[in-house]
């Protein structure tokens, strides 16, 4: 049996500018830094087309030649003329190197890999080592194609510059500050995400009352499309600003990591709201108290449907970007929501392991509507805040419990997205393996795809 050796990564770099990379026969991104061999005497293009491939130290040369090239669907693959000098002492005949590229939202995922068999009597040469120098090749095209393709007009709208300066310059331009280049350079500092307060609210309602509690979320619905506004822009006493909000609804699992477990008979509504600042969270709650004529009753059902609340004691700990851009949710888009409540003693351990769930998560999955959940999960909001439990969660003058809140919140442009999550995760995540002993021992709610976006700010 053939051995594999592999590297697949995301890449913020559009698909296109990889692939102009990746399939250049010339190979101008590999390097000494990255191999230990360089490319001569390339000849043509495409399928048929060959190269030498010289050891840079000069102690050894092969010849290696395009079989399979695909333009539309970014695929090309090469094989081995002659043999290449110990210890790559591979056969000739089952030699075969390939090259993809795929448009993720607008990054891509690039992959390089080969199939090989030894000669008889041969040692392995590592599959890993020649994985990692696949890896360095494709950490270097990124580069080279963002440095040395782009042009400055596709270079800029692939950031998004133009459209940042063309804001930043229109609200200077309409506030008139007196010192305007300080302005622009306060604008266009990127406010982080991480660090922003939030408020999560978890309801388990009887189905007999459901058209009771969706009337009164709707009506909160209605008054907050009236009073706040999603971005960092503005004034929190005029109109809070939020970065998410919405409240998901369905069906309790009686296992949530199960969804062929049996109903409870209850419905779950749960809000994610997540602010620019501590002085929004202030003025939405003035603002409801004096103007939501459903905050007179939230006091009751908080008490008779309540199973967890937190009103501004966790804040954004872990997400998919550090930028704070709102996120833009769905009616009807799948979530995933989970509270642990963890003893200070094992903060450390936990932190460690959200951290590594995050670098993960920005590895493998890609933020908005586009691209394919196979290949990247599509969310539309993802983050982990965290913060100390309060005793009253209403009251943030209350007594703390010794114990550390940490909350996710994520939303999925379809439930394909979550069953890739999963799967991948299952494969890929080294955490995923911890997961059913640190959740039994820190888990107080869960669901995994049995709510949706019920309720939402985004137009």
């Amino acid at each position: 049996m053939a051995n594999k050796a592999e590297h697949t990564a995301t890449y913020d770099v559009s698909a296109s500018l990889m692939w102009q990379t990746l399939s250049d026969w010339s190979a101008p991104f590999i390097t000494s830094a990255n191999s230990p061999a360089g490319v001569e005497d390339v000849k043509s293009s495409g399928v048929g087309a060959t190269r030498s491939v010289v050891m840079l130290d000069g102690s050894a040369k092969w010849a290696e030649k395009i079989t399979k090239y695909d333009d539309a669907s970014m695929t090309w693959s090469y094989v081995l003329t002659e043999a290449p000098p110990p210890p790559f002492l591979m056969k000739l005949d089952t030699f075969e190197c390939s090259f993809s590229v795929k448009a993720v939202g607008k990054g891509c995922k690039a992959s390089i890999s080969c199939v090989y068999d030894m000669h008889d009597g041969v040692e392995l040469f590592p599959p890993e080592q020649l994985a990692g120098m696949y890896k360095g090749w494709a950490d270097a095209a990124a580069v080279y194609a963002i440095n040395k393709l782009a042009d400055g007009r596709e270079y800029l709208g692939h950031h998004k510059v133009q459209d940042v300066l063309k804001a930043a310059i229109s609200k200077v331009l309409k506030e008139r500050p007196t010192n305007p280049i300080k302005a622009l350079g306060e604008i266009l500092q990127p406010t982080e995400l991480v660090g922003m307060p939030c408020i999560h609210l978890v309801w388990k309602v009887p189905k007999a009352d459901e058209a009771l509690v969706d009337e009164y979320w709707k009506s909160h619905e209605a008054w907050m499309r009236a009073s706040h506004v999603m971005g960092v822009d503005g004034d929190d006493a005029v109109a809070p600003r939020l970065l998410e909000f919405y409240i998901s609804k369905g069906e309790e699992l009686s296992n949530p990591m199960d969804p062929a477990s049996e109903k409870t008979g209850n419905l779950l509504y749960i809000m994610s709201e997540t602010y620019a600042a501590p002085s929004g969270i202030a003025s939405h709650m003035a603002k409801g108290t004096a103007d939501w004529p459903g905050m007179s009753k939230f006091g009751e059902m908080g008490a008779k449907y309540g199973a967890f609340a937190e009103v501004g004691s966790t804040s954004v700990f872990t997400c998919l970007s550090n930028v704070a851009e709102p996120f833009v949710t769905a009616s009807g888009q799948p979530c995933i929501h989970m509270v642990w409540k963890v003893p200070k003693a094992d903060e450390a351990l936990v932190d460690e392991y959200w951290k590594s769930h995050e670098a993960w998560m920005r590895a493998s999955h890609v933020m908005g509507v586009d691209g394919d959940d196979a290949v990247a999960p599509r969310l539309t909001s993802f983050y982990i805040s965290k913060g100390e439990e309060l005793s009253n969660p209403m009251d943030p003058a209350s007594e703390k419990t010794g114990n550390l809140l940490y909350i996710m919140s994520e939303t999925y442009a379809a439930p394909s997205g979550i069953a890739s999550h999963m799967a991948k995760g299952t494969a890929d995540w080294p955490g995923m393996s911890k997961f059913g002993e640190m959740g039994a021992k820190y888990g107080a709610f869960a669901e995994v795809g049995s709510t949706s976006v019920f309720t939402h700010l985004s137009m």
